[in-house]
């Protein structure tokens, strides 16, 4: 969570220092520099992928030891639901959680997504003037990431849910 919380605060900081000076694109960083600049934020948006669905597939091994932990303690199934990993899991987990934390959490992803596309998108339009057709090759390679990072994203969601299913919860 904290390597999270910084890599968004680096991927923040980065786009407001960028854009800042997006009146000296040209001249302090060269056109044909220009459209890799949001390269650093989808960068950020893939590793922080990995990191989020490896503590999801990371959560099945703790929920599976807790399980078998708390079956041996002799509590009532009622407070076995209310104490551990499990109310967790009913608010982070968009499988299982209620309408109001599924809502947040789409807000913050499709945020994340749309404030590192709405970035990318506007670089390349500042920079397509100047970069005659390489502008297009930095949008497929972008579109690319775009289609990799979903695709992760999905993967590991599907992948989490197989092990859980697989551990028994």
């Amino acid at each position: 969570m904290n390597i999270g919380l910084a890599l968004v605060g680096v991927g923040a900081t980065y786009a407001v220092g960028t854009l800042a000076f997006a009146d000296k694109f040209g001249s302090v960083v060269p056109w044909p520099l220009v459209p890799a600049l949001p390269l650093l934020m989808w960068m950020i948006a893939a590793f922080h992928s990995q990191l989020t669905i490896c503590a999801m597939l990371n959560a099945v091994t703790i929920q599976r030891i807790e399980k078998e932990l708390l079956l041996r303690t002799g509590l009532t199934q009622s407070i076995q639901d209310v104490i551990g990993y499990t109310p967790t899991e009913k608010i982070t987990n968009i499988m299982v959680s209620r309408l109001p934390h599924k809502i947040t959490t789409v807000i913050t992803y499709a945020g994340v997504f749309f404030v590192v596309a709405g970035y990318t998108a506007y670089v390349l339009v500042k920079a397509s003037p100047h970069m005659d057709d390489w502008i297009y090759v930095y949008g497929a390679a972008y579109a690319g990431a775009t289609i990799v990072v979903g695709w992760a994203w999905l993967d590991g969601i599907q992948q989490s849910e197989l092990n859980k299913t697989a551990a028994g919860l």
